[in-house]
């Protein structure tokens, strides 16, 4: 089974540039770069929306800042940012497109991210970092990362995954997987005794962030 690299979200109300400043922090602690911008749109060859930016020769520009990102997509119907994340070595691409909710947005992560160890991360240890950073940083109430995600430029639906947690399907995904919930959706005293009664695989770690999230993660 290859690496699972997808990462999903509920759409948030805050616009592109508002998201980037918020997750500027967490975007220069872990060392991103940035590579270039590519348009969103729709995509011939799949009949679906999705990457556009190898249609023309102004669908991919390359960038040192993400003020020259933005105004580079202007007028585009979305676009992905491609960054080196030189604290673990690998690419990384942040995608954001309009939506009837507002914002949408998903991540990809290089396929060795999750088994970076080294400059004080342990194997896992980046993923699950990032993804609980940059999911606090834009606000949004799920995320879900791992084997039940592929490529899909669709948004995460917080109803699903509560549903999901309700039911147990969401302790038994095959590792890796990595779901987060804000406290605005599931108090912080409402997961643990589910999880107590649904009896989810040992390795399955179950925590509380101070931003106000659960966090259930099966990570090497």
């Amino acid at each position: 089974m290859s690496t699972p690299t997808w990462v999903r979200f509920s759409p948030v109300p805050d616009t592109p540039e508002q998201l980037l400043d918020a997750a500027r922090p967490l975007l220069d602690r872990l060392e991103f770069e940035l590579v270039k911008v590519s348009r969103l749109g729709w995509d011939p060859y799949e009949e679906a929306f999705g990457y556009a930016g190898d249609q023309d020769a102004n669908s991919t520009v390359k960038c040192a800042t993400e003020a020259d990102a933005l105004a580079a997509a202007r007028g585009w119907q979305g676009f992905s940012l491609h960054y080196n994340a030189l604290s673990a070595w690998t690419d990384v691409f942040l995608y954001f497109w309009n939506g009837e909710q507002g914002t949408n947005l998903v991540v990809e992560l290089g396929s060795s991210a999750l088994y970076y160890k080294g400059e004080g991360f342990r194997e896992g240890q980046w993923v699950r970092d990032f993804l609980i950073g940059y999911t606090a940083a834009v606000g949004a109430d799920v995320c879900g990362y791992g084997t039940p995600y592929k490529v899909v430029y669709q948004p995460l639906d917080p109803a699903r995954v509560l549903a999901e947690l309700a039911s147990g399907t969401l302790v038994r995904y095959p590792s890796p997987v990595m779901h987060l919930i804000s406290f605005r959706l599931v108090g912080p005293g409402q997961v643990a005794p589910l999880l107590a009664a649904q009896n989810p695989e040992p390795s399955l770690a179950y925590a509380q962030t101070t931003s106000g999230y659960h966090v259930l993660a099966d990570l090497p």
